[in-house]
């Protein structure tokens, strides 16, 4: 797959929160066309929260959440169709590559939602793709008063939060009408690892490895962020 990496554009975004990045036509439409191809020979595996079925199906890469363990653990390494995507999504939000080290592939079913969320502590910014279907992500101010908003998530466009629309609002996805993909790449929140990690007194370190141990948080992406410098070893 031949993908330019060229840095994104931000493009003016009114009336939404402080630090969302956004950009339309990110992937040319040969480009979305053979991601959706591999998508739909993949063998996505549904989305279980605490026994809940949700109606979309994902695939995780890098690491793997337990909600019933509330652990992380190593998982299928990122697949070759995804690093160029996960290159060139890292230079659009400013981050390295290296810093990408989770990614999951989302495949939303028509009617399938998200709901009102924040995703969990341990993530620094948030990337999203959108592949086939067009859907609506809104915005609402986090335990504080303010009217939803919303971005249109077009097919092939990409956005990033992080900043203030990472941490004081929440999103949620309404149901989706046509089958859609979403690659999501995500960093690691380096201050809360070191402020949980002192707090907890309970993250060992072996070989260079800090692992946290615990999360608390409860949202439907909650996921358990390992900051490793081995991959291939566990906690």
């Amino acid at each position: 797959m031949d993908f330019s990496i060229t840095p994104g554009t931000l493009f003016p975004l009114d009336n939404l929160p402080e630090g969302l990045l956004f950009q339309p036509d990110f992937l040319r439409p040969n480009e979305e066309a053979e991601l959706i191809r591999t998508f739909r020979g993949l063998s996505f595996q549904a989305f279980d929260f605490h026994g809940y079925m949700a109606k979309r199906r994902v695939l995780e890469f890098g690491l793997e959440y337990d909600f019933t363990t509330r652990r992380a653990t190593p998982t299928q390494s990122f697949p070759e169709f995804l690093l160029p995507v996960r290159e060139r999504a890292a230079q659009f939000a400013g981050v390295s590559t290296a810093e990408l080290v989770e990614g999951m592939v989302t495949e939303y079913s028509p009617g399938a939602p998200i709901g009102w969320h924040r995703d969990a502590p341990q993530f620094g910014t948030i990337i999203g793709i959108s592949l086939a279907g067009t859907s609506r992500m809104r915005f609402k101010p986090y335990k504080a008063e303010g009217k939803p908003v919303a971005l249109t998530l077009e097919p092939r466009s990409i956005y990033a939060m992080r900043g203030p629309v990472r941490w004081k609002f929440q999103h949620s996805i309404p149901p989706v009408k046509d089958l859609r993909y979403q690659p999501e790449l995500s960093n690691f929140s380096l201050l809360f690892s070191a402020a949980q990690s002192y707090r907890m007194g309970s993250a060992p370190i072996r070989n260079g490895t800090k692992c946290l141990l615990g999360n608390t948080h409860k949202s439907v992406k909650a996921r358990l962020f390992i900051l490793r410098s081995n991959p291939a070893s566990a906690c």
